[in-house]
């Protein structure tokens, strides 16, 4: 029997090679060296749903969201209605801020595309820059927001 060469280890302790790995040496299943509990955590970590059903569900509920602020606007009276929508313009929660500007004010009662250019005219024209129609409310400036808001409830200095 011969012994092995020096810089060679027992035929038991080396990896198999596998046709499925394409010749290269297989693992055992995790990261080479992790202890079994690191293998528990980090699969616990995988999200239950694979990621592009759980992007098509916050998709959903975010637009949910929206679409009941819109109703709740829609139901109100229009002087409630711009007074509501100031309030969500001058603190606007994060769902607010992901509305685009247009949506949210055409909510209102007689309010269309006519009086909504106005309102964002009267934004442009003041300090801050020109305001596009389809910003997102949270891409505004608080300056433009204000002037909106002030320009819904009547309380523009002109």
């Amino acid at each position: 029997m011969t012994a092995p060469a020096i810089n060679q280890r027992p035929a038991t302790d080396r990896p198999s090679l596998s046709p499925s790995a394409g010749g290269r040496p297989s693992l055992p299943s995790g990261k080479r060296g992790e202890s079994a509990q690191a293998r528990v955590t980090r699969d616990a970590r995988r999200p239950s749903k694979p990621q592009n059903i759980e992007a098509l569900e916050s998709a959903q509920r975010r637009r949910l969201a929206f679409s009941a602020i819109r109703r709740q606007i829609e139901a109100m009276p229009a002087d409630q209605g711009r007074a509501t929508v100031a309030n969500h313009l001058r603190v606007p929660n994060d769902t607010v801020a992901a509305m685009r500007l247009d949506y949210m004010l055409r909510s209102i009662h007689r309010v269309g595309r006519a009086v909504m250019l106005r309102l964002l005219q009267a934004a442009a024209f003041r300090p801050g820059g020109p305001v596009r129609e389809n910003a997102r409310i949270g891409e505004l400036t608080a300056r433009q927001r204000n002037v909106i808001a002030d320009e819904l409830t009547g309380k523009a200095s002109r």
